[in-house]
């Protein structure tokens, strides 16, 4: 008898299924996952017979994570082939399009922007340090004569950053 050479071939236990079927559990208690889709997977989980399997049912979550999740290598692969491969993604990753999520809030970013945006506070915290150095300079550099323009201009921009799908300077969208 040989032996599975890949580990994600390794058939799995039922202590690792239990291990699976609690932290989806915790998603599913965080609000990572609904009803429907906690269902689904914790099914899959039973019905799983490899490592891999399993720990394709957390490729678009973050931690908890069962450990040997954690060991597996190469990543796991996306069960949802037309969205990209997501192999760095800390804070989870936006359950319509796939793409990563930013540690930063939009509502903390565009309220900054809205009370402070002439000095481009908002941008600054959401990592777009290029247009906030420009309106802050735009109101320190006048003496704050351009304010008639950099103050409406942060308020406009808070409110599209509440509103708009913003990302912050690496390119996550902002939770």
């Amino acid at each position: 008898m040989t032996y599975a050479s890949r580990p994600d071939a390794i058939r799995a236990s039922d202590d690792e299924r239990n291990q699976v079927q609690e932290a989806l559990g915790e998603h599913f208690c965080t609000g990572r996952l609904d009803l429907c889709e906690y269902d689904k997977r914790t099914q899959a989980a039973i019905s799983s017979t490899t490592l891999g399997e399993l720990a394709d049912l957390f490729v678009d979550l973050p931690a908890p994570r069962p450990d040997f999740v954690n060991r597996l290598a190469p990543p796991p692969r996306l069960p949802f082939p037309s969205q990209p491969l997501v192999t760095v993604a800390p804070y989870g990753v936006d359950p319509v399009t796939g793409q990563p999520l930013s540690d930063k809030s939009k509502v903390v970013a565009g309220l900054l922007q809205i009370f402070i945006g002439a000095f481009g506070i908002g941008r600054f915290y959401a990592g777009r340090t290029g247009i906030g150095l420009t309106q802050v300079l735009m109101t320190v550099l006048s003496l704050g004569f351009l304010a008639f323009i950099t103050v409406p201009w942060g308020v406009i921009d808070g409110i599209i950053m509440l509103t708009d799908n913003s990302r912050d300077g690496h390119g996550r969208k902002l939770h």
